[in-house]
């Protein structure tokens, strides 16, 4: 697994935050910034990874369910652009994509704290696993 915020080589900013990347960026040391960004890729990736899937299902059902509805039909029959549906439709759709957030947030929670175990990452969520 990999050793942490830095590469095993570079030595840790002295910082207030304990964050590798904060630190580096308050100090202005791009040398520390650059590693730490290489080091955060891959747990962002595999993260997003997962996450971006579900809402692109919830997004995409809820758009073109909007799309074939009468709403939409009206609206294309009273000459409006294209634009202005499609920000009617985004306003339409915006209750089922929320609701998507509001649900899937115990799944980040949850996830990130089992990719800050893996990554060896101190953060919230680890601190939320080791106090229980």
């Amino acid at each position: 697994a990999p050793i942490g915020q830095l590469p095993m080589r570079m030595p840790a900013p002295n910082g207030p935050s304990g964050v590798a990347l904060l630190d580096g960026m308050m100090q202005g040391n791009g040398d520390v910034v650059w590693a730490a960004l290489r080091q955060l890729a891959l747990p962002v990736f595999s993260y997003g990874l997962v996450l971006s899937a579900v809402f692109a299902r919830v997004t995409r059902m809820s758009i073109s369910q909007t799309l074939a509805s009468g709403q939409v039909l009206y609206a294309r029959a009273c000459g409006l652009t294209p634009w202005r549906i499609f920000c009617s439709v985004l306003v339409t759709t915006r209750t089922a994509i929320l609701t998507c957030v509001a649900v899937v947030t115990g799944a980040i929670i949850g996830g990130g704290a089992i990719l800050q175990k893996i990554y060896k990452m101190d953060g919230a969520a680890e601190f939320g696993v080791d106090s229980i």
